[in-house]
């Protein structure tokens, strides 16, 4: 597991290049410093050479706001070939830089404005290779696929909120294609998709999340599975998680990716100095994790915790940092996966 490799202090950001081998042509992050890691030399891919790695080998980010950053910091790599950067903007991995400033408008509506331009513009940036399975007419709702038939990428992302909420999606969407009846709603009087952010509110299938795992993602194919629960549990105060239900999380993700010999991971939670976010914020799972053993660590927590030293604070905002830590953290997934 990572967290073998990362006991405190192991990890640091520095512009050395010591830590590193380069493929040709790979540079580096344009405005952080680069992650070192004691013990453990990383390699940086090219776009051609991690695409050659993740072909044919789908892969699914299950979490909050911090997978899906994540994740499309890695589409827009795959996609591109460049990594997002803190001077670009609006910024694909922060929804506050989309839509209309609340101080000129009506502060609600500025809001659900924000809101329905980043779901839009995240998802046309990719052109048709993107589709967003989301709605944020009763609550936020969030289900993206990414696939690249040329270079035979597919990438899933399914919002989840950690424990007791549980994944939720509709007929027409991957893995469910060529489900019927199709709701109207989503396919519309044509089959065409409905507009990101403004598909129904209710969905056609809800289950916890093992059994999702089980009967859902497994559907499609994972090479890998990367969980995170995020930060909203402490936003909502739900109660702890029962120890069970981490245990049967971390079995079901090992099922699912089973029959690709595929890799489950659970990615620690990135720090923040809105929460007082520790090691015990993602205790249940790590506890999982040695147990299970068959489930890998991203320890998001250790890499990042240096980043809070730094000044200014390399984050928009108290919980969501720039997007070249995504980049480091994608390297460190695709040392992991490749």
């Amino acid at each position: 597991m990572l967290t073998g490799l990362l006991p405190n202090g192991t990890a640091t950001w520095s512009t050395s290049d010591t830590n590193t081998h380069a493929g040709a042509g790979a540079g580096p992050p344009s405005f952080l410093p680069r992650l070192v890691l004691e013990r453990c030399v990383l390699r940086r891919f090219t776009a051609s050479q991690a695409r050659q790695c993740l072909a044919g080998r789908p892969l699914v980010f299950i979490g909050d706001s911090l997978s899906r950053y994540q994740y499309l910091s890695l589409v827009s790599f795959l996609d591109r070939g460049s990594w997002p950067r803190v001077s670009q903007h609006p910024s694909l991995v922060h929804l506050h830089q989309w839509g209309a400033d609340k101080m000129l408008s009506g502060k609600k509506s500025a809001h659900k404005d924000k809101k329905l331009e980043y779901l839009r513009g995240s998802t046309d940036a990719f052109g048709s290779r993107m589709r967003c399975d989301c709605s944020i007419a009763k609550d936020w709702f969030e289900s993206r696929t990414y696939e690249h038939q040329k270079h035979n990428i597919t990438a899933h992302f399914m919002w989840w909120r950690g424990w007791p909420e549980g994944l939720e999606g509709h007929w027409g969407h991957p893995p469910f294609l060529n489900a019927t009846p199709c709701h109207p709603s989503i396919c519309g009087m044509h089959g065409e998709e409905c507009p990101p952010g403004q598909c129904s509110p209710v969905p056609d299938w809800s289950m916890p999340l093992p059994e999702a795992l089980r009967q859902v993602v497994a559907q499609l194919r994972p090479a890998a599975i990367l969980l995170n629960a995020g930060l909203w549990r402490n936003h909502f105060h739900f109660q702890p998680w029962p120890p069970a239900f981490s245990r049967a999380v971390a079995r079901a993700a090992v099922e699912a990716v089973a029959p690709q010999r595929g890799m489950a991971l659970w990615r620690t939670t990135t720090p923040s100095t809105r929460f007082s976010i520790s090691r015990s914020w993602d205790g249940d799972f790590l506890g999982a994790a040695a147990s299970e053993r068959r489930l890998m660590v991203l320890d998001a927590w250790e890499l990042g915790r240096p980043l809070l030293a730094f000044d200014p604070l390399p984050f928009f905002d108290r919980s969501h940092p720039w997007p070249e830590f995504y980049t480091e953290l994608n390297t460190v997934l695709l040392n992991m996966l490749c």
